[in-house]
C-alpha cells in the first residue's frame, strides 16, 4: 500500500483526521493533541488507572471495552452499528467489546457531506469553484458545529474518518508491543483485541495502555484494502436491536428523570397564526396542574398555550379545556388552490435559476421534431412519524440538560442555550433513539419549545409531549411543486432537447431563516433528481423557481428527489411511448456512457421478469433514479380494483450503492423505503383550508397498512466504489414506477400525486 503524508499533531481547528486519498489508500494523522488522553491520579506516578482516550473517536478501558463516539442519530437506520463497525475492523477489537457513546458537540464531529449537499453542483462537476464550494462548507460546518444525521449521510461521511481513527489507534497498540517486546511494528498484527506477534505472543490492547498513552500518533498510517475486512460487508448483530426487543430502548418518549413534570401544548390551529388571549382560570385548577402559560413562536413554531402537569393525560386534558381566542395570520385565506395556483403563477412569469444546461440549452424545434410538453404537480407532505415530536429539558443554576430525538445536535445545543440564556458550554445534550426522523426532526421548534417550559420550573425536569393532532398540523412539510417539462423527438425518435423548469419553495431558506441565518443563493433541493439526471441528452436546461407562499416546509425523506424524480422518470416513459420505443430500451440507449446506471437497471429488470407475461389486469412499471450517492432502479407490478383504487402487487428494487458494510441494513432500508414511498404516492396529500391543515392523525393522513404491502425484493449491485447513501435513495423511482405501470393499464398519463386513476 502507497503513503501519503499528513500533519503529524493538527491543531484542533483542524479536522482531526486530515486525510488525502489517492492510489486506493488513506493515511491519517489522527489526534485531538499530541499524544493520546488518558486519565491519571495525581501523585500516584502517572499510572494510568482506568482508560486511554487514544483519539477524539475510541477511548478504551482496562477491561479491554471500547468506547465508540458517535456523532450520528439512531432512527432504525442501523448507525449505532455501522459507524462503530468503521472502528472495530481498522482497530482490530473484537466487536462484542465495542460499546457506543455520544460524541460531544464540537466542530471536530461536524457533517462535512451533509454540509456539502447544500452546493448547487451535480455530482459529476468539478473544477476551482466546487472545490471552493466545498471548503467554504465544510468551515462553515466545523464553524457552526454543524452535527446531524440527514441526507444519507452518516456512512459516506464516516467511511474515511472514523476508519482512519481505528487505524491509528491500532498503530499506536501495535508500537506499545513493538517496545516492550523489543520487535519490528512492521512485524506484528492485530486481532481480537491483542496485538499479536510472529512468534504467537500476545498482548490485550487493556495491558498496553500505560504504554500507548505515552507515545505519539504516527503521522501515516494505511487503511486496509476491502479484501483484508474481516467485518465490514458481513450483516453483524446490531447493537440498537437487543434493548428493542427486550422493551428496554429509550426514545425520546420514554425518557423518565426523578421529579419530572409533563408538558403539552395547543398551537393556533391557522399555520403562522398568533395567539390571542385565553381563560385559564378552569384549567389552572385541574388536578395534578403545575402551569398554564403562553408559548411564544419559537424557532418556526406557532405561537400557543401549553399546560405543565404531573402527568401527561393530566396536561392534555387540561389544555383542550382551555377558552382561547387565536388571532389571525398572513395565510389566514390560503388554501390548496391559492398555494397551487401562485406556484403556477410564479412558474410562468420568472424564468428561474438555471442549475444545469448543455448544448443549446433553448433550442428551437428543428423540422420534423415532435415537441411534447406536460404539467406535473406535487403535494405537501407530513412527515408522520410514529414518535411524535418531544424533548425533555432541565433548567438549573448551573446550565440546561436536554433529553431528545434529535436530528440535530449542534443546533439543538444552540437554541437551548439561547433560550435558557446560558452559554453554549452549559449546555448538556444526550441524543436518545428517535421513533422516525425522516427529516422532521432536522429542524428544533420543539427542543426550544421544551426549554422555555422547563425554564419556568427551574431545578425540575419537564417533558414537553405533542399530541399526535398537533404533530400533523403544525410539521414542516415536504414542499409542494409544479413543474413543465419540454422536449424534442426528431423523426428517428431520438431526444434531442430537454428541458425542466420547476416552481416551489426553497426548503434551505425557510430553515436557515428558522435557525437565525440569512437565506441566500440557490438550493438545489429545489431541481435535484431533475437537473442531476444520467441520460445523456445533446440539449437541456433544468431551472428551479424559488417561489414561498409562507406555508412552512423541511427536509422530507429524499427531498427534492422525491417528487423531481416523479416528474422525470414519469416523462420519460411518456417520451419512450412518443418515440415508439420500450420503456426500458428507450433508457437504456440514453445510458450509453453510464455502465452503473445501466447495470443497475438491468438488474431490476431481470430480476422482476420485465417484458415476460404477467397475470390478466396487471402491468409492469420502472423507474431510476439517482440520490444521495447511491442508484436505485425498481419496477413495481400494479393492478387496479374494481373501484379502481390502485394495487401494487410487486416492488423489485436494484441499488447500487458503493461498497456495502451491512448487507441486511441495506435491504431493511430500501424495503422501508418502498412503503413510505407508496404511502405518500398512493394516499399522501395534506390540505389547507383557510390556512388550517385538515389531516389530524393516521386516521385522515393515511399510510400503508400491512395487508396492501406488495412483495418487495432488494437486489444489491457488487461495488468496490466508497459507499453512498441508503436510508432515502430507495423513495423516489417508487411513484413513477407505480404511475408508469398504471399508464400500460389505463392508457392514462398520471402527472400529480398522489396517484389517482380517472
Amino acid at each position: 500500500m502507497s503513503k501519503h503524508s499528513a500533519p503529524a499533531n493538527p491543531s484542533r481547528r483542524q479536522f482531526m483526521l486530515t486525510a488525502t486519498l489517492a492510489s486506493g489508500a488513506l493515511l491519517v494523522g489522527c489526534a485531538t493533541s499530541s499524544k493520546p488522553v488518558a486519565t491519571y491520579v495525581p501523585g500516584s506516578d502517572d499510572k494510568l488507572v482506568s482508560e486511554a482516550q487514544l483519539n477524539a473517536y475510541i477511548r478504551i478501558d482496562r477491561n479491554g471495552k471500547v468506547y465508540v463516539a458517535i456523532a450520528r442519530s439512531e432512527m432504525g437506520q442501523g448507525v449505532h452499528t455501522s459507524l462503530p463497525l468503521l472502528v472495530a475492523e481498522e482497530l482490530g477489537c473484537r466487536w462484542e467489546d465495542v460499546t457506543i457513546e455520544d460524541a460531544p458537540i464540537d466542530g471536530e464531529f461536524a457533517n462535512l457531506v451533509a454540509a456539502s449537499l447544500m452546493l448547487p453542483f451535480r455530482p459529476d462537476d468539478k473544477g476551482v469553484l466546487v472545490s471552493m464550494g466545498r471548503w467554504s462548507t465544510d468551515n462553515f460546518a466545523r464553524m457552526m458545529k454543524l452535527i446531524m444525521t440527514g441526507g444519507s449521510t452518516s456512512v459516506r461521511g464516516a467511511w474515511l474518518p472514523m476508519r482512519s481513527a481505528g487505524a491509528t489507534a491500532r498503530e499506536l497498540m501495535k508500537q506499545a508491543a513493538a517496545n516492550r517486546w523489543g520487535l519490528a511494528v512492521a512485524g506484528l498484527s492485530v486481532a481480537d483485541g491483542k496485538v499479536v506477534a510472529p512468534d504467537g505472543r500476545t498482548l490485550a490492547f487493556a495491558e498496553l495502555l500505560d504504554d500507548a498513552v505515552k507515545l505519539t500518533p504516527p503521522s501515516e498510517v494505511a487503511l486496509k484494502q476491502p479484501g483484508q475486512f474481516k467485518l465490514l460487508g458481513k450483516s453483524m448483530p446490531r447493537k440498537d436491536l437487543p434493548a428493542k426487543v427486550q422493551g428496554k430502548a429509550v426514545y425520546g418518549i420514554d425518557v423518565q428523570l426523578p421529579n419530572m413534570l409533563v408538558a403539552t401544548l395547543r398551537m393556533n390551529p391557522e399555520l403562522g397564526g398568533k395567539l390571542g388571549s385565553f381563560d385559564a382560570s378552569a384549567a389552572s385548577k385541574a388536578p395534578g396542574v403545575h402551569k398554564v402559560l403562553e408559548l411564544p413562536a419559537l424557532n418556526g413554531a406557532t405561537a400557543g398555550v401549553a399546560v405543565i402537569a404531573d402527568s401527561y393525560w393530566q396536561a392534555k386534558t387540561a389544555v383542550e379545556s382551555i377558552d382561547i381566542k387565536w388571532q389571525s395570520g398572513p395565510l389566514a385565506n390560503i388554501d390548496n388552490a391559492a398555494m397551487y395556483a401562485y406556484l403556477q403563477k410564479e412558474l410562468n412569469e420568472s424564468s428561474g435559476f438555471t442549475y444545469h444546461s448543455a448544448g443549446d440549452s433553448k433550442r428551437d424545434p428543428a423540422q420534423g421534431d415532435k415537441v411534447l410538453r406536460a404539467t406535473f404537480r406535487a403535494p405537501l407532505l407530513a412527515h408522520a412519524t410514529m414518535e411524535p415530536m418531544n424533548t425533555t429539558a432541565l433548567v438549573t443554576d448551573d446550565g440546561v440538560e436536554v433529553w431528545s430525538p434529535t436530528q440535530m445536535q449542534g443546533f439543538a445545543a444552540k437554541v437551548a442555550a439561547s433560550v435558557a440564556g446560558v452559554s453554549s458550554s452549559q449546555v448538556k445534550l444526550h441524543t436518545t433513539l428517535l421513533g422516525g426522523g425522516f427529516g422532521r426532526r432536522l429542524d428544533v421548534d420543539f427542543i426550544a419549545q421544551a426549554v422555555f417550559l422547563a425554564k419556568q420550573m427551574p431545578g425540575r425536569p419537564v417533558k414537553l409531549i405533542w399530541s399526535r393532532e398537533e404533530d400533523t398540523r403544525h410539521d414542516f412539510y415536504r414542499p409542494a411543486a409544479v413543474a413543465e417539462y419540454t422536449a424534442h423527438l426528431d423523426s428517428r425518435g431520438q431526444l434531442q432537447y430537454l428541458a425542466l423548469k420547476s416552481a416551489s419553495p426553497s426548503i434551505g431558506h425557510q430553515q436557515l431563516n428558522r435557525l437565525g441565518f440569512p437565506a441566500m443563493g440557490p438550493d438545489k433541493t429545489m431541481v435535484e433528481g431533475g437537473y442531476d439526471l444520467p441520460y445523456q441528452v445533446p440539449n437541456m436546461r433544468f431551472a428551479g423557481v424559488n417561489a414561498d407562499i409562507g406555508v412552512p416546509v423541511g427536509y422530507w425523506r429524499s427531498v427534492g428527489h422525491s417528487f423531481q424524480a416523479f416528474f422525470l422518470e414519469a416523462w420519460m416513459d411518456e417520451l419512450a411511448h412518443a418515440a415508439g420505443r420500450d420503456s426500458a430500451e428507450f433508457r437504456l440507449a440514453l445510458l450509453q456512457d453510464q455502465p452503473r446506471y445501466r447495470a443497475v437497471l438491468q438488474l431490476a429488470l431481470d430480476k422482476a421478469g420485465y417484458g415476460q407475461p404477467l397475470p390478466a389486469g396487471r402491468a409492469h412499471g420502472i423507474a431510476l433514479a439517482e440520490s444521495f450517492g447511491s442508484i436505485v432502479a425498481q419496477v413495481a407490478e400494479v393492478s387496479l380494483n374494481a373501484d379502481k383504487s390502485i394495487r401494487v402487487h410487486r416492488v423489485v428494487s436494484a441499488i447500487d450503492c458503493g461498497f456495502v458494510l451491512q448487507p441486511d441494513t441495506v435491504v431493511q432500508q430500501v424495503e422501508g423505503s418502498v412503503i413510505f414511498g407508496l404511502s405518500a404516492a398512493l394516499y399522501g396529500d395534506i390540505e389547507i383550508k383557510k390556512g388550517q391543515v385538515q389531516q389530524s392523525s393516521f386516521n385522515d393522513y393515511q399510510l400503508l397498512k400491512m395487508a396492501d404491502t406488495p412483495k418487495i425484493e432488494v437486489h444489491l449491485v457488487p461495488s468496490a466504489e466508497a459507499p453512498g447513501g441508503v436510508g432515502e435513495p430507495g423513495v423516489p423511482p417508487v411513484a413513477p414506477a407505480v404511475a408508469n405501470a398504471l399508464f400500460r393499464l389505463t392508457g392514462q398519463r398520471l402527472h400529480s400525486l398522489p396517484l389517482r386513476v380517472a
